[in-house]
C-alpha cells in the first residue's frame, strides 16, 4: 500500500522567552537572541547564550526568523 507523508512545516520552536527578553534588553535584536538561546541549549541560560551569539555574531543566519521541522505525521501502512 503507498504510504503518505505530510509535508515538512517549519514552527518556531518553544524557547524560554525570559531568556530571550534578557538578551533583547541588552541590544541584542530578537531573532539573533532567538538563534542564541537555541543553539546554546533552551535550558542553558542566558550567560551561555550570551556566549553563543559573540561566538558566531559574523554569521549571517542568525539574522533570519528561527525555524526548526516540525515531526512530520506518517500514514499508511507500517
Amino acid at each position: 500500500m503507498p504510504t503518505e507523508v505530510a509535508e515538512e512545516e517549519w514552527v518556531e520552536p518553544d524557547l524560554p522567552m525570559e531568556v530571550v527578553h534578557e538578551l533583547m534588553e541588552m541590544g541584542i535584536p530578537e531573532n539573533q537572541a532567538k538563534h542564541s538561546v537555541f543553539n546554546a541549549g533552551v535550558n542553558s541560560g542566558s550567560e551561555a547564550a550570551i556566549s553563543w551569539f559573540y561566538e558566531n555574531i559574523e554569521n549571517p543566519s542568525i539574522q533570519g526568523p528561527l525555524a526548526v521541522k516540525k515531526k512530520a505525521a506518517h500514514k499508511g501502512a507500517v
